[in-house]
């Protein structure tokens, strides 16, 4: 079986390592490594290479490491997906438990590299029989900027098949900050010509060693939009160290007020409102401890049309070190919130939640919710909360710059303004060191309401892009008659 491959020019190397491991030829690559901005097809042609290859028959093995298990789940159901697009899915025999794949002899197995040892030493194990006659493995090693040094060499080491068997590693990244072991690595090898990168419309290379190091652009990705062409554009602008960094994939440092420039460009909402022709939602982040990080319970209300995109129109926040509360006395405090909204509009209100919390505190909130209901005369009405869909830190960095900026994110300081507080003072901490796992976004105040802020948002993409209304998602507690 034989897939038909379509890779752009800058990866159009991956075509040719199909037909080396197709006719059981040396890789002329020992280590690949990709770096570029967001979006310029480094994660997606690898995981187009790495399901091609199964479709040749062969007893091989190929691994993919991610630093975190909710990570190495991602990218299992991303690779999953390649495998059905090929129409390789039916042959596989999968284990998700276990994240694993078995298809035409090939064993592919992700890894998440915080678990304990032993479960990479299982891999090992179980792939020792099959290494024996393995020609190939391959280790695909992805966001290597968050990966920590000692457990990649430490993975590297355990793959390991017979003098015949030759094991590629492939690294991935974004280049968020030259200070990172795997960065600096790079930078060493292939040096950084910024007017070279401008000029080409795709990518820069060098090999070194049976080493092929390549850095791309989001030109280099044939997928991306005009739109999403834009938004990177927009940087170039708005703030330049930011466009070297994530449109040009050029190593720097993004440190700083994260939000401020956009800010300063806010427009106000437009004040007038149709209930029927538009949606009304909300977005909540929990805080019922008493530290100074997990204190406040951040609540926002908007509404969100096509025309208009986001327009916050209230929010409250309720700071549980001062006046501690129950988790019970909290949920009251949001619910009598929300219902206030709710009757302020008379339409539908769909708040969204952290999806753990939703889960966690589902009794409380339907028993607190029909104790008051009746008190506000609840009737014909709904009232609904949903789990969020939650962010990378840096998706969301980009996407509330892009919205505040383009207009489609509107409020006003003085209706919200522990908001503009929080985005005003938010800035991003990178990894120092390789113990680190990734950048975080960090506030001189804390990011509740920041949080609360992407929740709220994931409404306008999931009713106006993706076509799924929130409230069908498994999860949602609806309430009302």
């Amino acid at each position: 079986m034989r897939i038909k491959l379509d890779f752009i020019e800058c990866f159009g190397f991956y075509s040719d390592l199909v037909e080396f491991v197709a006719k059981k030829l040396p890789i002329p690559f020992n280590e690949i490594n990709l770096l570029g901005g967001r979006s310029s097809g480094k994660t997606f042609a690898t995981l187009d290479f790495l399901s091609s290859l199964v479709a040749i028959k062969q007893q091989n093995a190929i691994y993919v490491f991610r630093q975190n298990i909710s990570d190495a789940k991602k990218i299992f159901s991303d690779y999953l997906n390649f495998l059905e697009q090929k129409g390789l899915l039916k042959f596989a025999k999968i284990n998700h438990s276990e994240r694993t794949v078995i298809i035409n002899g090939w064993t592919v197995m992700f890894e998440a590299l915080n678990e304990t040892r032993n479960n990479i030493n299982k891999g090992a194990k179980v792939g020792f029989r099959l290494w024996t006659q393995a020609r190939y493995v391959f280790a695909f090693f992805e966001e290597a900027s968050q990966l920590d040094f000692n457990l990649v060499k430490n993975s590297q080491q355990s793959l390991r098949g017979t003098k015949d068997t030759q094991v590629v590693s492939i690294f991935a990244s974004n280049p968020w900050t030259s200070e990172h072991w795997y960065i600096e690595n790079f930078n060493n090898h292939l040096a950084e010509n910024e007017f070279s990168i401008q000029q080409k419309p795709y990518y820069e290379y060098s090999v070194v060693d049976k080493k092929l190091f390549l850095r791309s652009t989001y030109r280099a990705n044939k997928f991306t939009s005009q739109q999403e062409i834009e938004q990177f554009e927009w940087w170039k602008d708005i703030d330049y160290s930011k466009y070297r960094v994530i449109s040009l994939g050029l190593s720097g440092s993004v440190e700083g007020a994260i939000y401020a420039r956009s800010l300063s460009v806010m427009h106000e909402p437009y004040g007038e409102y149709d209930n029927y022709a538009m949606q009304f939602f909300g977005g909540m982040d929990w805080g019922d401890g008493t530290s100074s990080s997990s204190s406040d319970t951040a609540c926002l209300f908007g509404s969100i049309s096509k025309e208009n995109g986001i327009e916050i129109l209230d929010e409250m926040v309720y700071n549980n070190n001062v006046n501690p509360l129950t988790s019970e006395q909290q949920i009251e405090l949001v619910v009598r919130w929300f219902i206030k909204k709710q009757q302020e509009v008379n339409v539908k209100i769909v708040i969204y939640i952290d999806n753990a919390h939703l889960r966690y505190f589902y009794e409380t909130f339907n028993a607190t919710f029909k104790r008051i209901a009746f008190q506000y005369n609840m009737y014909g009405s709904e009232l609904v909360f949903a789990p969020a869909i939650k962010h990378a830190i840096w998706d969301r960095v980009v996407l509330v710059n892009y919205m505040l900026a383009s207009g489609k994110l509107r409020f006003s300081k003085n209706a919200c303004p522990k908001l503009y507080k929080d985005l005003k003072n938010c800035y991003v901490v990178l990894p120092k060191t390789i113990k680190e796992d990734t950048k975080k976004e960090r506030s001189h105040e804390h990011t509740h309401t920041i949080n609360a802020l992407e929740y709220l948002m994931c409404a306008f993409h999931l009713y106006f892009y993706a076509q799924a209304p929130a409230i069908n998602e498994k999860g949602a507690i609806r309430y009302g008659t």
